[in-house]
């Protein structure tokens, strides 16, 4: 053999294998874990785009169905939750996967800190009672609203979030949300109040409760706690069928 025909042959098997080895670079393996922690706003990137996750789909043992959208057209993806290096792809809102592509990359949705302000303060009015708005001080509700998010496994996001971007800025952000929520909080409370006592006034001025003699000291105690039963269940029901505005 030439020592040009070895010289070729020398060449040709370089670029196959250059052209292997950027293949294996670029593939990328989804671990069963990481595909089952697959979630909304996500990224997966083949070797023919980005898609970005906007919706569930089916799951079953074996994979789960992503809605998602590249380059502006709708998407489904299955990917299998046994580990996988390329996830089937239908076009539209087929669900016949017909087309398998290799992944380059999976990356988290990078949360914005308005997003975060949005998620924070829906969070802190499921985990804080609304009493503790109006006793304690913000300083208070901040200790109390970070030791949440970090033993809360689903407030991860919120406290890894929080743990990278904490600083002024955001620090005074917080303490707005829990000035607005404080006074939401309290106007709460001044209404409640304001409409017990029209619907303690409307009571008395039926005559039921005095016509049983509940302004009567010299009553018995069962008779006492029968009236003071009776004044809470008419203010339940007046609560609930009146046509007494709020104000």
């Amino acid at each position: 053999m030439s020592i040009k025909k070895n010289r070729e042959l020398m060449v040709d098997q370089i670029t196959r294998l250059r052209g292997e080895l950027k293949e294996s670079v670029n593939e990328a393996m989804l671990s069963p874990k990481a595909a089952k922690k697959l979630k909304i706003g996500n990224t997966i990137k083949t070797q023919k785009g980005t898609y970005k996750i906007t919706g569930y789909g089916q799951k079953t043992g074996a994979t789960i169905n992503f809605e998602a959208e590249k380059d502006g057209q709708r998407y489904n993806l299955r990917v299998s939750l046994r580990g996988t290096t390329s996830i089937e792809v239908a076009k539209g809102r087929s669900l016949n996967f017909t087309d398998s592509e290799m992944l380059e990359s999976v990356n988290e949705a990078r949360m914005k800190e308005d997003d975060f302000m949005d998620r924070l303060e829906d969070y802190a009015s499921d985990v804080i009672p609304s009493k503790d708005y109006i006793k304690k001080s913000k300083r208070d509700l901040l200790k109390q609203l970070i030791g949440n998010m970090r033993t809360d496994k689903k407030a991860k996001a919120l406290y890894t979030y929080w743990s990278k971007n904490k600083g002024k800025g955001l620090l005074d952000r917080i303490g707005s949300m829990f000035e607005s929520v404080n006074e939401s909080k309290l106007n709460e409370a001044k209404i409640a109040f304001l409409n017990d006592k029209l619907i303690n006034s409307r009571i008395q001025k039926s005559g039921l409760l005095p016509l049983l003699g509940g302004n009567n000291k010299s009553l018995s105690k069962d008779k006492v706690k029968f009236t003071q039963e009776l004044n809470s269940f008419l203010k339940k029901l007046y609560k609930k069928y009146s046509t007494l505005p709020i104000k």
